[in-house]
């Protein structure tokens, strides 16, 4: 049976290119974050105003095998 061990997501400046059903890589975090996630759903967010800023809300999942540690 295949089940889902976490979710999260993770805010960036803009990024076209991500794509929901994607996988994402999280490098740099602690133990149990980083590695290999789905992305669930994307939402592009862009600001008016001088600082025209540009951000990219990635909605993540554990893939179907669930979120396992990664062995070092």
């Amino acid at each position: 049976m295949a089940r889902n061990t976490g979710d999260g997501s993770f805010v960036l400046y803009g990024m076209p290119e991500a794509q929901a059903e994607s996988d994402v890589i999280a490098l740099g975090f602690r133990r149990e974050i980083s590695g290999k996630w789905r992305a669930h759903a994307i939402e592009h967010e862009f600001t008016a105003g001088p600082s025209g800023d540009y951000l990219t809300t990635v909605e993540v999942k554990a893939g179907e095998e669930g979120k396992k540690e990664e062995e070092e």
